[in-house]
C-alpha cells in the first residue's frame, strides 16, 4: 500500500531521529586518502552526513519510507556507508568500488557485501536488486560512455520500490572550474554539448554534465525522474533521483 505523502514523512522523521541518535563510526582505514590532512575527522563525517540529508529528501519526493537493501557504488572507505550503516541498521549493505581495499574496509567495518566494480561498467552486473542506491562523486570521475553505462547499470539495479540518489558536477561544478590548461577544454564541452571530460587530468577524470544532458540521458532507460537538484548535495554537486515507473510502466 502506498503511503500518503503526510505519512511518509512521518516514517521519515522517525527514520531521522533514529539516526540522529546513533553513534557514527569512526574508524578509518590507513589507506583512505580522502581522510588525509589537511581534512579533519569533522570534516570527514559532515560529508556523510551532507549526504544523508540528500537521501532522506530523496526518499520523500519518492514516497519510500523502507529500504531493506543499500548499494553504496563508488564507496570508497566508507566516508557515506558509515551514515548509511547508522541510518539503515537492518539493511543489507552493498560496498562496490574498483579500490578492492576500500571495499574490504567497508566489510569489515560496516559488515557491508563487496563488490569490486569494473574499469568497464557495462561488464558489471549485481545478483540482487536494490531499494536505496547511493552514488556520491563516481558520476564526476568518469569518461562518456562510463558516464551512460553507469545510469544505465544503476538504473536497471532497482527494486520495484527502489529510489537511485546520484551526484555528479554541474553548472555550478563548472563556474569554480579553473582556468589551468588542464581543464580548459572540459569547459569549454560542457558550454558547448553540456558535457565535458578529461581523461588526462592531473587526477583521475574529471567530469562535468549539465542536469538538461543528464535528464536527456535517462530518458532512454526504463526509469522515471523523481527529482533533479542542481547543487543538491552540500551546496555543491547536482542530484538527480530516479525510480522505476511504476506498475503500469509507461501505458
Amino acid at each position: 500500500m502506498t503511503l500518503s505523502c503526510l505519512e511518509t514523512l512521518e516514517a521519515i522523521a522517525t527514520l531521522a531521529q533514529a539516526y540522529l541518535e546513533r553513534e557514527i563510526d569512526t574508524r578509518l582505514s590507513p589507506t583512505d586518502t580522502m581522510a588525509r590532512p589537511p581534512t579533519t575527522l569533522d570534516q570527514y563525517l559532515a560529508s556523510g552526513r551532507t549526504a544523508v540529508d540528500t537521501i532522506l529528501q530523496a526518499m520523500v519526493a519518492a514516497n519510500v519510507s523502507h529500504v531493506d537493501s543499500v548499494l553504496d557504488m563508488g564507496s570508497g572507505h566508507g566516508r557515506v556507508l558509515r551514515h548509511l550503516a547508522a541510518l539503515f541498521p537492518n539493511a543489507e549493505l552493498t560496498a562496490c568500488d574498483i579500490d578492492v581495499p576500500g571495499i574490504e574496509f567497508c566489510a569489515e567495518a560496516f559488515g557491508a557485501i563487496p563488490v569490486r566494480s569494473r574499469d568497464n561498467l557495462a561488464n558489471l552486473k549485481f545478483d540482487r536488486t536494490y531499494d536505496l542506491i547511493w552514488s556520491g562523486t563516481l558520476f564526476t570521475h568518469l569518461n562518456h560512455q562510463m558516464f551512460m553505462d553507469g545510469l544505465a547499470l544503476l538504473a536497471g539495479s532497482l527494486s520495484d520500490r527502489g529510489v537511485a540518489v546520484i551526484s555528479f558536477g554541474g553548472r555550478y561544478n563548472r563556474s569554480i572550474l579553473s582556468d589551468s590548461d588542464n581543464f580548459t577544454n572540459v569547459g569549454r564541452c560542457f558550454d558547448d554539448i553540456g558535457f565535458g571530460c578529461d581523461t588526462n587530468g592531473p587526477i583521475n577524470t574529471l567530469t562535468l554534465a549539465a542536469a538538461s544532458y543528464v535528464v536527456k540521458a535517462v530518458e532512454s532507460l526504463d526509469v522515471r525522474i523523481v527529482s533533479l537538484m542542481e547543487r543538491g548535495w552540500a551546496g555543491s554537486d547536482d542530484i538527480i533521483v530516479l525510480a522505476k515507473p511504476g506498475p503500469k510502466g509507461w501505458s
